[in-house]
């Protein structure tokens, strides 16, 4: 289970890859939402964007 805040985050989907852009808290948290990303059907990349805002 990934436990994130995705009020602050935004998703993109084209052709298998998945845009990530917003804002996370912490390192963690950006890796938790790239892998959940990864791990979505169909998904062949992830092009990440989001950064850091403690």
């Amino acid at each position: 289970m990934v436990d994130l805040d995705a009020r602050s985050m935004s998703v993109e989907t084209s052709d298998g890859t998945v845009t990530l852009y917003g804002n996370v808290h912490s390192w963690s948290e950006l890796e938790k939402a790239e892998r959940a990303a990864c791990q979505a059907p169909g998904v062949q990349q992830v092009s990440n964007h989001l950064t850091i805002h403690p």
